[in-house]
Formats: structure tokens, C-alpha cells, sequence
């Protein structure tokens, strides 16, 4: 797995690309570093970006506890509940994994998150958020 994690300060997006292989110890490492870069802050918008991200590999356990890590993580960085999420990830399969993730989210992960086919759908949908 490849990943990548970026302010864009003009759009208030962090932007998480992800590729290759996902596994759970890599998802969670890559994750955590976008609370350490500059400009970072609990009200940004996140957008991830999966490219050939094979999420099918993760089992249902795996899914979630990356979704409990990520909601702990985020609320120890003061993310609160009105946060704004999107996920752009052309592959249909995962789309499907990604939404049935959402529905079964964790308590404390209740911000909006939608997930996207492209990218461009993705960002018109998310710097729409107010």
C-alpha cells in the first residue's frame, strides 16, 4: 500500500490518496499522520482518494476496528460530530464495502460521510458542506 496525506489549504481539504494493498496496521499509521501536519485542524474536510485500493482484503473485524480507530483518533485531535468526510473510489465493489462501513460506523464517527465514484464528484460535493 501506498499512501499519501496533504493540506490543501485553499479548498480546507485533507486529502488521504490511497493505493495498492490496504491492510489495517498501514491504514492506521497513514491515518494518524495527517494530525501532524501543518494546517491541520479538527474542522477540516477529509476527502480520501482510493485508487486500486483492494479494500475486500480487510474482514469485517478489520473494517471495524479501523472505523473505532479512526473515530478515537479524531475525537482525541477535537474532531467533533459535525465533521465532513468524502471518499472518491472508482471501484464498485469497494464503493459497496465503503458504504456498508458507513452504515455500520461506531458511536462518536457521526459526522457526514459520503462515498463517490469519482473524485471531481467527491471535492464539488465536499466544498459544498458548510
Amino acid at each position: 500500500m501506498h499512501a499519501t496525506t496533504e493540506i490543501e489549504h485553499e479548498s480546507n481539504f485533507c486529502v488521504w490518496r490511497v493505493n495498492g494493498r490496504a491492510d489495517l496496521e498501514a491504514l492506521q499509521a497513514s491515518y494518524l499522520e495527517r494530525f501532524d501536519l501543518p494546517g491541520w485542524w479538527p474542522g477540516i474536510r477529509n476527502l480520501s482518494i482510493l485508487t486500486d485500493t483492494r479494500l475486500d482484503l480487510l474482514s469485517p473485524g478489520e473494517a471495524e476496528k479501523l472505523m473505532r480507530f479512526m473515530a478515537i483518533a479524531a475525537a482525541k485531535h477535537g474532531v467533533g460530530d459535525g465533521f465532513f468526510a468524502a471518499v472518491a473510489c472508482a471501484d464498485p465493489e469497494s464503493r459497496t464495502l465503503l458504504s456498508y462501513w458507513d452504515r455500520r460506523a461506531p458511536a462518536g464517527l457521526s459526522g457526514e460521510n459520503r462515498t463517490f465514484g469519482d473524485e471531481k464528484t467527491a471535492r464539488t460535493w465536499l466544498a459544498s458542506q458548510d
